[in-house]
């Protein structure tokens, strides 16, 4: 191929790729596509946590409870709590606690979600709520529950109702997630309600507000991202500067099942080493083996240690005179005629019957102690040989 072709062919292709390129940014763009993915294990168990989160990205400082038992004790004037299921196993000093600290300055979220058991029209006794004199709006009150009246109420659409909070200049738009109505009581109104005044209230208490609602989901995960849901709960979050307490219902857990809960990795192998511990302890085989006793050192060392110790405190006199004597008494039983013989002769007889020499005989028989150790050992030697020839 020529050089005029190969250039022409380059030209070709270039321009191929320059039109393929904005053909490509002409028609093509980017669109994201959607996953679907469970929520995380700490959604699921704690259905606040994005209220929590949305908070604390507020710049609010928050407090995460498992349950609102015990919380009363831990919470300042100037808090916030968001306990929207307080259950009837809740015990009643710990409600007039949390509403004397209502009325100290405290801000109580919370919602009705307990109906008497016989009639579901009647709220549940509750000494929290019971102050306000709320109760179920029923079919037969006037208006109760018609979709017009929500309308010329003021809300925007069907489903949705609004209402203006404190520090709010606009009203915000909420969906209806409740599913009984309530009625506040013409003795006690409350200080600000939605739009329709029937799902939620305000009331001031002493220097606190509590906040009533009828529903325990507004603020959940999925409700938290619906129309001004999140707005709601930033505005009921700030009535209070101090931190903002977020209770789940229920009982609280024992501290075993926390333990599980949080460590339950630990948990197994503390078990997994417990089982081997006692299995190691446990089992045997055959008879158990006598204890082994300890070891003895032999009879020589022992003897050999005390004359030793006896040498080294000048006791060379009482171990010869120990030795005579056990050979003068083997003579006496041998021999008895020879006992009162005079030590001369006795020497000299021994020596003439055992064939041992005189001299030899009468230093370890007669003569005096000496300090040489070989004068020493050669004396107890010939008592010795003397003592195994009788």
């Amino acid at each position: 191929m020529s050089r005029v072709l190969r250039w022409i062919a380059a030209a070709l292709l270039l321009a191929l790729v320059a039109y393929g390129s904005w053909w490509w940014a002409g028609n093509m763009e980017r669109q994201p596509d959607w996953v679907f993915r469970l929520p995380q294990r700490a959604a699921l168990e704690n259905p606040l946590l994005a209220a929590e989160r949305y908070l604390q990205r507020r710049g609010l400082q928050t407090v995460a409870e498992e349950s609102v038992h015990g919380v009363a004790a831990q919470l300042h004037p100037h808090d916030t709590l968001l306990a929207l299921q307080i259950n009837d196993d809740l015990p009643l000093a710990e409600q007039q606690a949390l509403l004397g600290w209502v009325r100290r300055g405290g801000v109580l979220v919370t919602s009705i979600t307990l109906y008497d058991e016989e009639d579901d029209e009647v709220l549940a006794e509750n000494a929290i709520v019971a102050p306000l004199q709320l109760r179920v709006r029923s079919d037969d009150d006037e208006g109760a529950g018609k979709p017009g009246d929500v309308a010329a109420s003021g809300a925007t659409a069907a489903g949705t109702l609004q209402l203006t909070p404190p520090g709010s200049a606009y009203p915000l738009t909420l969906t209806e997630l409740g599913y009984k109505r309530l009625a506040p009581a013409a003795a006690v109104p409350p200080a600000w309600q939605d739009s329709t005044g029937q799902q939620m209230f305000a009331y001031r208490m002493g220097q606190g507000w509590l906040v009533v609602l009828n529903n325990s989901r507004l603020f959940d995960r999925h409700a938290l991202a619906q129309r001004d849901h999140a707005e709601f709960l930033w505005r009921l979050a700030t009535l209070n500067p101090g931190k903002v307490w977020l209770a789940r219902g229920g009982t609280p857990k024992v501290w075993y099942a926390r333990l599980w809960h949080m460590w339950p990795q630990a948990v197994l192998m503390l078990a997994l080493l417990l089982a081997l511990l006692l299995w190691n302890n446990g089992v045997r085989f055959g008879p158990l083996l006598p204890q082994a006793a300890p070891p003895r050192r032999a009879l020589l060392e022992h003897i050999r240690a005390s004359a030793r110790w006896a040498w080294r405190h000048d006791g060379r006199a009482a171990l010869l005179q120990a030795a005579r004597r056990s050979t003068l008494a083997l003579i006496a039983t041998r021999v008895p005629e020879w006992s009162r013989l005079p030590p001369d002769e006795l020497a000299r007889r021994l020596a003439t019957r055992y064939d041992l020499p005189q001299a030899d005989i009468d230093a370890a028989l007669n003569q005096a102690r000496s300090d040489q150790p070989a004068a020493f050992t050669a004396a107890v030697a010939t008592l010795q040989t003397l003592r195994n020839k009788l």
